[in-house]
């Protein structure tokens, strides 16, 4: 027997048991059609299937962004410091340069050398600017000075003129040393042209001064300041 010909017999045997169970079973009035949408149709487990499948989907979607975007970030280890990367080797040498340095000894004698020659600087430096600022102020009373000796020498008016030129010649000479003293010429030479100027005042002096005038001048101002 061919598969047609048990596809007939099978609904042939359906067909007549449906018409003999008819006649022995009581009829009932059929139950009443009840609406329902299109969703209360369908196979619940076959919903619920999709509804999985979809979620599934969708979770393995965000996975795989969030795969890729882990790979796309760079290593910390593996980014380029500013200015560009140091070699252990150049970061060794530059840590025993740095030590070194900080290691060096301090010699003890060279520094208290420096320390006296800063020190002998500056007194030097105060003494010449208070040099300067004295024979500034001593010049400032010229007038002061001439009326001073001539009152106690009782000079008359030539040599009051006189002696005020000789002043100014006096000053000027001072001013002079000062400056060499700043060109850093020693001390002891220092006091030789001091000691040459006070003798040229005396010769100044002795021109249009009396004997006894000068004898009085020397011993009381002694060619220095008067």
């Amino acid at each position: 027997m061919n598969n047609s010909q048990i596809i007939l017999a099978v609904a042939l045997s359906g067909l007549f048991g449906g018409l003999i169970a008819n006649l022995i079973l009581p009829v009932h009035a059929p139950p009443p059609l009840v609406e329902s949408d299109s969703s209360t149709l369908e196979n619940p487990t076959s919903s619920s299937l999709e509804r999985a499948l979809d979620s599934l989907r969708q979770e393995n979607q965000e996975f795989r962004g969030r795969l890729m975007a882990l790979e796309n970030r760079e290593p910390a280890d593996r980014r380029s410091p500013l200015g560009g990367a140091v070699s252990k080797a150049e970061f060794d040498s530059l840590e025993q340069e740095v030590r070194g340095k900080q290691s060096l000894p301090v010699d003890s004698g060279v520094f208290e050398e420096k320390v006296a020659s800063a020190l002998s600087e500056i007194r030097l430096n105060e003494q010449i600017e208070k040099a300067v600022k004295g024979q500034e102020r001593w010049s400032e009373h010229l007038e002061e000075r001439v009326s001073r000796v001539s009152d106690w020498l009782v000079l008359d008016s030539y040599q009051t003129e006189q002696y005020r030129v000789a002043l100014q010649s006096k000053d000027r000479r001072n001013e002079e040393l000062i400056q060499t003293w700043q060109d850093g010429t020693p001390r002891a030479e220092l006091g030789g042209i001091k000691a040459s100027n006070a003798s040229q005042h005396i010769g100044e002096l002795a021109v249009f001064f009396s004997p006894g005038q000068l004898e009085t001048y020397a011993a009381r101002v002694g060619g220095g300041k008067n």
